[in-house]
Order: C-alpha cells, then sequence, then structure tokens
C-alpha cells in the first residue's frame, strides 16, 4: 500500500508567456552546483496539450518545483530553456525542455570598465557589481566591512567579484535565480541537517577526494551552501553541500536528491 505522505508531485512554471503546468506526467534531471558548468538539466511532460507545447519560448524561465501531496511543494530548479523537442513514444507525447542555470551564459558575458578613486567600501564595489550581472544580489554581510584604496578593473565583472573576494575568504555563487556570498569553507549551521537511514539517505555515503557524496529521497528543502551532516556505518562527517542534482518521475522510478559536499 502507497503511504499517501509519499505520493509525488510537481509543478513547472514558465515565463513568458506565463502557464503553470500540473497533474501530467513529468520527469526530470536537473544539476545546480556553487562553481563551474553543472551541464545542460531536462525536463520532460508527457501529454501535454498542443496548443500549451507551442507557447513555450526559447530563453524562457522555468521554475520546478516538487514535493510530496500534503506537503507544499518548494522550488528544486530554476533554469532558462534552451531547446525544446517532442516526440511520440507509442501514443504518449513527450516534450522536452533542456535548460541551463538561470542567466549564466548572459552573466558570464558581462564585461565592465570601472574605477573607484580614493578610499571606498568593498561592500559598495561589490554590491555595484554584482548588480550589474542582471541578477537579485541577496546580503553583503559576508562581504568583510574593509575600505579599498583607488580600484580599477576592465574586463569580465564575474572576475572582478572573484578578484576581491576570493583573497577575502568569501565566495559567491548563484543558486535559485539569486546572487548569494558565504565565508568560504562555512555553512549556515542554523539551516543544516543530518542525514541518516532514517531521515532518508539512500544507500551509503562515498568518500571524495575533498568530502562526500550522498544520496536521498527528493528532497526541495536542500540547498546549495548547506551544512549537512551524514551519519552511516561506513561513515560519519560533515560537510558544505557543492552541488545538487534531483531527479524524479512523478509517476515511478526514481525521486531522489544527490549531493556533493565538502568536508568542513
Amino acid at each position: 500500500m502507497i503511504n499517501p505522505a509519499y505520493i509525488r508531485q510537481s509543478s513547472l512554471a514558465i515565463a513568458p508567456p506565463g502557464i503553470v503546468i500540473e497533474g501530467l506526467r513529468m520527469s526530470f534531471e536537473v544539476r545546480t552546483e556553487i562553481h563551474g558548468d553543472p551541464g545542460p538539466s531536462t525536463i520532460t511532460v508527457t501529454n501535454l496539450a498542443e496548443p500549451t507545447a507551442r507557447e513555450i519560448q526559447k530563453d524562457a524561465t522555468a521554475r520546478l518545483s516538487a514535493g510530496y501531496r500534503g506537503h507544499p511543494i518548494d522550488q528544486v530548479y530554476v533554469g532558462e530553456i534552451r531547446r525544446i523537442e517532442q516526440e511520440f513514444e507509442g501514443r504518449e507525447r513527450l516534450t522536452t525542455l533542456t535548460l541551463e542555470p538561470a542567466s549564466r551564459q548572459a552573466r558570464a558575458a558581462v564585461t565592465i570598465a570601472t574605477s573607484y578613486q580614493g578610499v571606498v567600501s568593498l561592500r559598495a564595489i561589490v554590491g555595484d557589481i554584482a548588480g550589474k550581472l542582471g541578477l537579485p544580489v541577496g546580503p553583503l554581510d559576508a562581504v568583510p566591512d574593509l575600505a579599498v584604496a583607488d580600484y580599477v578593473h576592465a574586463g569580465k565583472a564575474e572576475d572582478a567579484l572573484t578578484g576581491l573576494l576570493r583573497p577575502r575568504g568569501v565566495e559567491w555563487y548563484e543558486t535559485d535565480g539569486e546572487l548569494l556570498f558565504r565565508r568560504r569553507g562555512l555553512a549556515d549551521a542554523q539551516i543544516g541537517f543530518v542525514l541518516r537511514e532514517d531521515t532518508g539517505m539512500i544507500g551509503s555515503p562515498a568518500l571524495t577526494e575533498n568530502g562526500f557524496t550522498a544520496r536521498m529521497r527528493l528532497s526541495p528543502l536542500v540547498r546549495l551552501n548547506q551544512r549537512v551532516r551524514v551519519e552511516s556505518e561506513r561513515l560519519n562527517a560533515t560537510g558544505k553541500i557543492i552541488s545538487l542534482e534531483h531527479r524524479g518521475d512523478t509517476w515511478d522510478g526514481e525521486w531522489q536528491t544527490a549531493l556533493e559536499a565538502v568536508a568542513l
């Protein structure tokens, strides 16, 4: 007998044109990470109405939410549509969207030529440059309250942020379409969680060169840069999440979250 607490559900919002897809079979493999390129993600909808499929536009923003019936579903991925494909599998029409993290291409292409004469607050410079990347900018509390003298940069805005922050022990990253900042090597203990068999862990965690990987029942509440403690017969460790992959099918098969963490 299926436990109703674990009946799967998902929702896909696409704008423009402003449509929400619910109640249809949906499968997905979506990936995010703090640094680097996680590669493309895919979302496939079964038997999407043809008029609705025609409304979907390349470069539109897609927001995927997932969870369980009886519980609020939360966003697990936001990306921009790069390719739209339709095919038939027997009598089922499959609409597959290939996506990349929102604004990644546009962000990487942003160049600036800027200079600040005299002594200027580091937070002010970081906030100004971050604002040019076309994403909402999160709190700057992790950026040291320091002064910078006669700062000049010409080139990629991303390189400017990295050059200003990395020597001061701060990292910046994008998650859920927002630009965030954290002290390097730290995670927010207040939103951390313990992962073990009775809290949803699947299989055993595995050691990596810098930390560990683990799998769990799909959880929309897991976030990049979150603190996680894994407890198993083979491994007990605490780390900071640096990459996430959600894989699922609302009808059958996998419904999992895979994470990679660096050891703390």
